[in-house]
């Protein structure tokens, strides 16, 4: 397959959700396994403007505050938001 540099970012953009998506928070962050992030306010905004574009960041911290998501620092001393489930599974293997 021949790809350009500008359907490379293109197909990256969507892949990552950079532009949206019709998903909640834990929806996104459940997709990725996990978001990794340097602190809170950068993850809280990277799961939102991954998800549906009327989630705030209220919207996000609502998800934590629910248990629908959890952060963790399980490799490197790097903030880590996951899914209960996955945190189970993430701690596992390091």
């Amino acid at each position: 397959m021949d790809l350009t540099a500008t359907d490379a970012r293109r197909q990256r953009w969507h892949t990552q959700l950079l532009g949206g998506s019709s998903l909640t928070p834990a929806e996104v962050v459940r997709r990725a396994v996990a978001l990794q992030g340097q602190d809170l306010p950068g993850v809280l905004r990277a799961i939102a403007i991954r998800s549906r574009a009327e989630t705030t960041l209220a919207d996000v911290r609502a998800a934590f505050d629910a248990g629908e998501l959890v952060r963790s620092w399980p490799m490197r001393g790097t903030l880590f938001a996951t899914t209960p489930e996955q945190l189970a599974a993430l701690l596992h293997f390091c």
